[in-house]
Order: structure tokens, then sequence, then C-alpha cells
């Protein structure tokens, strides 16, 4: 009876392992996924950061060409609108882009946070899956050495 409630342990043990395998392939999927959607938050940010900068640039160098053009002539005037329209609307842009620079920068900080939470799990599961496996083990070594006590007997 004793042997039957042991077989039990075991059994439970091992269904348990299983469970746990199967959580920790779930979490290790999980941040795959976690990973990717990461690495593409990061290449957009860059991406945008690299446009802000041109943007930046753009800008700076139309505010020199109005610069030059209001002084050279007051004839320009209609020019210097027209560039005041185009440095503004970079502007706009450069504000949008900053915008969702600072929106990819605050996702990735939240992926980062959810892959490390991941992270934690995959590894509380591996130690419970260690634990299990040693308690089986040692519930084996045990059934073991009184399997031998009793044909001894």
């Amino acid at each position: 009876r004793e042997l039957a409630a042991r077989e039990a342990r075991v059994e439970s043990l091992l269904d348990e392992g299983k469970r746990l395998a199967r959580r920790q392939g779930e979490v290790e999927q999980g941040l795959r996924r976690a990973r990717a959607e990461l690495r593409s938050a990061d290449a957009d940010r860059a991406r945008l950061a690299a446009e802000k900068v041109a943007l930046q640039e753009e800008a700076a160098g139309l505010r020199e060409q109005l610069a030059r053009q209001a002084a050279t002539s007051s004839e320009a005037s209609q020019s210097v609108a027209a560039m005041q329209a185009v440095s503004q609307a970079s502007s706009d842009r450069l504000a949008k882009v900053e915008a969702q620079n600072q929106a990819l920068t605050q996702e990735v900080a939240e992926k980062t946070k959810a892959l490390e939470s991941a992270w934690e799990q995959v590894n509380d599961a591996k130690k419970e899956l260690a634990g299990a496996g040693a308690e089986r083990a040692e519930l084996a070594r045990r059934l073991a050495a009184q399997g031998g006590r009793e044909e001894a007997a």
C-alpha cells in the first residue's frame, strides 16, 4: 500500500514536471515574441531618431537660407513667407517624430520590463522542475532501498 502511494507520488511529480516543462516552453515562446517586438521597436526608434536628425538639419538649413534671403532683399518677402511655411512644416514634422520616438522609447522600456519578468518566470519554472526532479530521484532511491530490504527479508 505504501508502495502504491509512493508510485502515485512519483507519477504526480512526473506529471508536474511535464506541466512545468510545457509552461517553460510557453514562457520561452513568449520571450521570443517579446524579443522580436523589442528588436522591431528598437529598429523603429533608430529609424525615427535618424529621421529626426535629418529633419533638424533640414530645418536648420532652411532657417539659414531664410535668414540670408531676408538680409539680402526685401523683394524676397514672398519667398521668405514660403520658407517660413516650409520651416514650420519641418518643425511640426520634427515635433511629431520626437513624439513618436518618445512613444517608442516607452514601448521599449515596457517590453524590456515584460522580458525581464518572463525570464524570472522561466528561472522559477526551472527551479521548480529541478526541485521536482531531485524529489523524484530521492523517492526512487528510497523505493529501491526499500525494495532491497523486502527481498532480503
